[in-house]
């Protein structure tokens, strides 16, 4: 039964998802299940800010899924900035931007009435991925969020990598989190190793 079950996934499911399934579920997740948990609980027909733009993997499939939205993507390696922002230059929807989200996220919510989607990814995690003063600028980016929270209707907060907060260096616990989420009175739940909650003013 449980040979047939997998077989019958093979026919819809990317090789490394089948595999990810046929394993038990490990962290870190493939990129189409996380991708498949951003689009499931995303506010349909918003913009999306996205922190820590990487290869821009996911900045494209938003753009892709949300054509008629802005996407930002705040990068502060320059390399990866420079790569991704030449590579993709055909999204229109989408502005790159130079920076930490620091210097850059207040600028964006400044400008941003409506409702919004949070993909908060901006950690130091090896390879080229930058690394400032503190390797996660989460509680920093949280803080801004909620300064602003009169600007907008509604939004959708996705924070990746939970399984790293308390575990990896320079991330806050995982309780720093949930405690930030519980003081905002907001709903919050954990998803393929997504932190997700949602703002609604």
């Amino acid at each position: 039964m449980k040979n047939f079950a997998l077989k019958r996934l093979s026919r819809r499911l990317r090789p490394e998802t089948l595999i990810w399934v046929k394993n038990g579920y490990p962290v870190p997740v493939p990129f189409q299940i996380k991708l498949n948990t951003l689009l499931r609980h995303a506010i349909p027909n918003s913009d999306w800010i996205e922190t820590g733009t990487y290869l821009a993997e996911t900045t494209v499939a938003l753009a892709k899924n949300f054509p008629q939205n802005r996407i930002y993507t705040i990068e502060p390696a320059h390399m990866l900035f420079e790569f991704t922002s030449k590579k993709y230059s055909k999204y229109k929807n989408i502005s790159f931007i130079l920076g930490t989200s620091e210097q850059e996220l207040e600028k964006i919510l400044m400008n941003l009435p409506g409702s919004v989607n949070f993909w908060l990814d901006g950690h130091y995690s090896g390879d080229v991925t930058f690394k400032g003063e503190i390797d996660s600028p989460i509680i920093t980016e949280l803080r801004l969020i909620e300064s602003h929270k009169g600007i907008f209707n509604t939004a959708q907060i996705f924070i990746d990598d939970f399984r790293l907060f308390g575990t990896a260096p320079g991330y806050p616990s995982k309780e720093a989190l949930i405690d930030w989420a519980v003081a905002q009175k907001l709903n919050w739940t954990v998803e393929n190793d997504i932190f997700c909650c949602r703002i609604t003013t």
